[in-house]
């Protein structure tokens, strides 16, 4: 009668252990394929090595799992799941079967009945056995899907969700990813979108978008609020003619705003020719650190039918600068003024040329980035350069027409 001193246990009959020797002498697998469960007619059994078979073998199955125990190394877990439908009688003794149908393990265990479902209490027994060898280097497991039934257990160890973490890092194959999993797996390894590739689009942050860097950021209306927030708000104008120590303000000294500056020459004066209109450059500066910057704005070119002059150069400290228009020349065209630094815009040139007749005509002056130069005086209704800025003066056709024109003085305009 089973009671507390009963011993139960789980041993290699002698084919197997003869088998287990062979396949750790030779390196070859020991396939282990069956386990079957008996009721030894009632009695008590005790496992003897020298075992061919069960007493009273009641069903024999295929494994549906063999594994080695994670806590020790030297045993094997054998599992078969036997269905509901199946029973009617008490299991008392469990066998191992090898892919040649030799029993190499037995074991006893405690009487259990399985119940089949006609008896009204059907259930799902898993038979479990633990058994102790020398290696498990070579045992194999060697199933059909199709024929054997899992445990909840198994299934779920089988099932285990992803995390976001681990579907975005893509390298564990053991686990299963939902809708959401895959989506995510998906966006984190989408190209990001250019204005030629399609592809997902960040929303940028506020300061991200304030740093006006990064061209795969989405802005949205607040996003944008805030960029406009800072927006320049502020503009200094030098259009007099002079030199000056202009003081950089506190944000763009401290790297948080950049300025949009833009630099004028003088426009050349007039005489027999128009003055050529002076250079434009224009950028967006940088001024973090900077304490002052030196100013100067180029005067305009002084009219002279004998000595007319170019207009002066424009700069904004070492960042930018413009050149002056040249003055007018009766023999023909003058040069335009230059930009060096930002995006540089050239004043226009003119010439003294000749009408059909051989007169002299249109002597007028050269055009600045803001104005057109000084109308010619070859009637008196001409309009001289002065005041309009960088713009080349008017000239004349000859020495009987009313005086030529001086040119523009130079600008510089900063923006913050």
């Amino acid at each position: 009668m089973t009671d507390q001193n009963t011993q139960f246990m789980a041993i290699l009959t002698a084919v197997g252990e003869a088998k287990q020797a062979n396949a750790n002498a030779l390196g070859i697998p020991w396939i282990i394929t069956q386990m079957g469960v008996g009721d030894a007619n009632g009695t008590e059994p005790t496992p003897n090595r020298l075992q061919t078979s069960l007493i009273n073998e009641r069903r024999r199955a295929p494994l549906n799992q063999l594994k080695v125990d994670p806590d020790n190394e030297a045993i094997i877990i054998a599992e078969q799941v036997i269905p509901e439908n199946v029973g009617g009688w008490w299991i008392r003794e469990i066998g191992l079967y090898d892919e040649d149908g030799d029993l190499v393990a037995v074991a006893n265990c405690p009487p259990t009945f399985k119940p089949e479902l006609s008896q009204g209490s059907g259930r799902t027994q898993v038979v479990r056995l633990n058994i102790l060898v020398s290696s498990t280097e070579n045992i194999q497991l060697k199933i059909d899907p199709s024929v054997v039934l899992a445990t909840r257990g198994y299934v779920d160890a089988l099932t285990v969700r992803a995390s976001q973490k681990d579907a975005e890092a893509g390298e564990d194959n053991s686990k299963v990813a939902t809708i959401l999993r895959v989506f995510q797996s998906i966006r984190s390894v989408a190209a990001n979108a250019t204005e030629t590739l399609r592809g997902t689009l960040r929303i940028a942050s506020a300061p991200e978008a304030k740093q006006l860097t990064a061209g795969d950021l989405a802005i949205t209306p607040v996003t944008l609020g805030a960029v406009l927030s800072d927006v320049a708000q502020n503009i200094a104008v030098f259009d007099a003619a002079g030199t000056y120590n202009w003081q950089v303000p506190e944000i763009l000294k401290s790297g948080k705003r950049k300025a949009w500056v833009a630099v004028t020459g003088g426009g050349g004066g007039g005489a027999y020719g128009g003055g050529a209109g002076g250079g434009t450059a224009i950028g967006l500066i940088d001024l973090a650190g900077e304490e002052f910057v030196t100013v100067t704005v180029g005067a305009s070119g002084e009219r002279s039918l004998t000595a007319p002059t170019a207009g002066g150069t424009s700069s904004f400290g070492t960042f930018l600068s413009a050149t002056g228009g040249v003055e007018g020349n009766a023999a023909g065209p003058t040069s335009n003024g230059r930009s060096t630094g930002g995006v540089g815009v050239g004043g226009l040139f003119n010439f003294r040329g000749e009408d059909a007749a051989g007169a002299n005509a249109t002597p007028s002056g050269g055009a600045s980035f803001w104005s057109p130069g000084g109308i010619n005086a070859f009637t008196t209704t001409h309009v001289a350069g002065v005041g309009r800025y960088g713009a080349g003066g008017g000239g004349v056709a000859s020495s009987g027409s009313p005086s030529a024109s001086g040119g523009g003085q130079g600008l510089v305009i900063i923006k913050w």
